[in-house]
């Protein structure tokens, strides 16, 4: 019985070394403002986190993944770097994305809602 409690804890403790957590702290590339509800993951993988309100987050995953991390946030650019980065609890800064949007033009309608309705 001692035997196989020996080689359970073996395997538990095993488990537990091949664990890595990976720290960084996520800013407004302008402006230098934490951000909040940033979406940190690896890539093709379901293992992720969000940023605290401070901009900072820790993301645990076993040494077998080799895919980028992901780094998203609504506005700004989608930034995709190398865990490797990540070993001296960096400072990830994310520019904000532009968006151009075409031109509306209002012009006055002629019709009144009684002619739009009988047509």
């Amino acid at each position: 019985m001692s035997k196989k409690l020996v080689i359970l804890i073996a395997f538990f403790v095993s488990t537990l070394t091949f664990a890595q957590t990976y720290f960084g702290t996520v800013q407004d590339a302008e402006t230098n403002q934490l951000l909040s509800s940033v979406t940190v993951y690896f890539d093709g993988t379901t293992i992720g986190v969000i940023t605290d309100l401070d901009g900072n987050f820790s993301i645990t995953t076993q040494n077998t993944i080799n895919a980028p991390l992901v780094i998203s946030y609504i506005g700004y650019q989608t930034l995709i770097i190398d865990k490797k980065t990540l070993l001296n609890n960096p400072i990830i800064k994310l520019k904000p994305q532009t968006t151009d949007l075409e031109e509306i033009v209002l012009t006055d309608d002629d019709w009144s809602r009684e002619k739009n309705r009988i047509l």
